[in-house]
């Protein structure tokens, strides 16, 4: 569904309210606003629900995404406080696979500890998709190691990419 304003933004936010636990979506875009207000909407409904959310960024300054939650109405440095949204910046994948593969442990672990009740997750692991062959077999081996960690637990991811 190419999304065009805020009407069509409604039919989205339908959809994405109706994901069972255990879904793993891909949204690609075109519009970076619209973008951030689907993958808000996301992290606002798990919240609602009291799911754990996080929100991954290549961003430098995080507070740029805080902000940007906060203008959409998400209470951040409250669900910050009571530990139920996290906002990680990850590093550029030039790091390499290793990189990658214990970023993706580390987050598997986070969402496996304590007996969290469902988890949401907005990530893109990979900045560029449109790379090299090397770096889309990369990002397939990412999606799939992703994916199964939600095949194993409550929860639902979404890898937005442009």
């Amino acid at each position: 569904m190419k999304v065009d304003g805020h009407k069509n933004l409604s039919q989205v936010f339908d959809i994405l309210d109706d994901l069972n636990d255990k879904s793993h979506c891909v949204k690609f875009y075109e519009e970076p606003e619209h973008a951030r207000m689907v993958e808000y909407h996301f992290i606002q409904t798990g919240l609602q629900k009291g799911e754990y959310c996080i929100y991954t960024t290549h961003e430098d300054d995080i507070s740029i995404i805080e902000s940007g939650m906060a203008d959409f109405g998400i209470d951040v440095e409250g669900y910050k406080k009571i530990k139920m949204l996290h906002i990680y910046r990850i590093a550029e994948p030039q790091a390499g696979p290793q990189y990658l593969l214990q970023e993706i442990e580390r987050l598997r672990k986070y969402i496996m500890a304590d007996s969290k009740p469902s988890v949401r997750l907005v990530s893109r692991w990979m900045k560029n998709v449109e790379g090299e062959e090397e770096d889309q077999l990369a990002n397939l081996v990412v999606e799939q190691t992703v994916h199964s960690i939600f095949e194993k637990n409550q929860g639902l991811a979404m890898c937005p990419y442009p």
